[in-house]
């Protein structure tokens, strides 16, 4: 039996019960998201631990079982969560960038790591970098661009205003009164162009607001800038957009 075909076979039991022996085993696609029963495009593994010392500890698995992300969550007074902390693995098994995010804020901070030294560090959001430093040179250097992740080319407010005046909610999607979020995952190559645009929560939001929303940010192609890696090399990485529909 092949590693990845035993994994699938691990995801179609997830484990709901996490008492003090047990641990949830939760299969994930490429975007992170739980699978559900009839998708099949399996990508990761996630393996939830029992609440344990105010924590609790998850850990997340490619198909070849190399660990790729460690999501540690805290609680006040083992109930209510107050900070989740995302750790990515290399390939070398080095951690190479920790996210922070307290459960009060919607924003975050986000550390960039070379040779177990912080090389950069980002405060904002999704969408938009609030402050910034890097290092270069030795030296630490203000900056509002998080480079090691696609964005924008020119500014959140510029792609706000293009999505105002170019989305169209559809005329069927209206009349049967459908709304809601689409969350897509554009595939931002290193040049900036876009890749595939996937729909993260396909089996939440209603097919004719998916269609628009793609087609909307298709025609926002030329408007990204590529990412790069630790090394500054030019690299292909996953961006996260909402796309709203909320009738009046």
């Amino acid at each position: 039996m092949t590693r990845k075909l035993l994994f699938t076979l691990l995801g179609l039991v997830v484990c709901m019960n996490l008492s003090a022996n047990d641990r949830a085993k939760i299969p994930l696609n490429r975007h992170f998201v739980p699978l559900q029963k009839s998708q099949h495009d399996m990508a990761f593994m996630k393996v939830v631990n029992p609440i344990a010392d105010g924590k609790q500890v998850e850990r997340i698995y490619d198909l070849d079982n190399k660990l790729v992300r460690i999501v540690t969550k805290y609680f006040e007074n083992g109930k209510n969560p107050t900070k989740t902390v995302w750790e990515d693995v290399d390939t070398s098994g080095q951690v190479y960038k920790i996210k922070e995010r307290k459960n009060s804020e919607n924003n975050y901070t986000i550390y960039y790591l070379q040779n177990g030294k912080v090389i950069a560090e980002y405060y904002g959001n999704e969408q938009e970098v609030i402050f910034g430093k890097k290092v270069v040179n030795e030296e630490k250097v203000v900056t509002s661009t998080n480079i090691f992740e696609p964005g924008f080319k020119k500014s959140v407010v510029d792609y706000q205003e293009f999505i105002r005046q170019n989305l169209q909610y559809p005329v069927e999607a209206r009349k049967k009164r459908q709304q809601g979020t689409v969350e897509l995952a554009l595939e931002i190559k290193g040049d900036g162009s876009i890749g595939r645009i996937e729909v993260v929560n396909a089996a939440d939001v209603y097919p004719l607001l998916q269609e628009e929303a793609i087609r909307v940010l298709s025609l926002y192609g030329d408007g990204f800038r590529g990412a790069v890696d630790i090394e500054g090399n030019p690299v292909t990485k996953w961006m996260y957009l909402p796309i709203h529909f909320k009738l009046g």
